[in-house]
């Protein structure tokens, strides 16, 4: 986008907004990471909600406990794959077991 913009010369922002859609802020946003050569830094890493595991560290530990006791291999012999025959309300009704 920044260099569409670059090669359109004054008023390139304007022209591409208005033809293309293009946000001006992201325009900014690109000319800024072309001229500085790495990638912006924003707040969105610090945004949203936090993994599950960051509340709590063994639940992956506890998940892989539960589905190891039920694995089983494919019916079908066609792959080498572990099937699992369990579900997530099943899984979920473990843990908080």
């Amino acid at each position: 986008m920044a260099e569409v913009v670059e090669l359109l010369g004054w008023g390139g922002q304007r022209y591409v907004e208005k033809t293309f859609g293009w946000d001006r802020k992201t325009i900014r946003k690109g000319q800024q990471e072309r001229d500085a050569g790495e990638p912006a830094l924003d707040g969105r890493c610090r945004s949203g909600r936090k993994k599950a595991e960051e509340h709590c560290p063994r639940l992956l530990d506890d998940i892989v406990d539960i589905l190891d006791t039920t694995g089983q291999t494919d019916p079908t012999f066609r792959s080498t794959r572990i099937y699992t025959p369990i579900t997530a309300r099943e899984v979920r009704r473990r843990l908080l077991e």
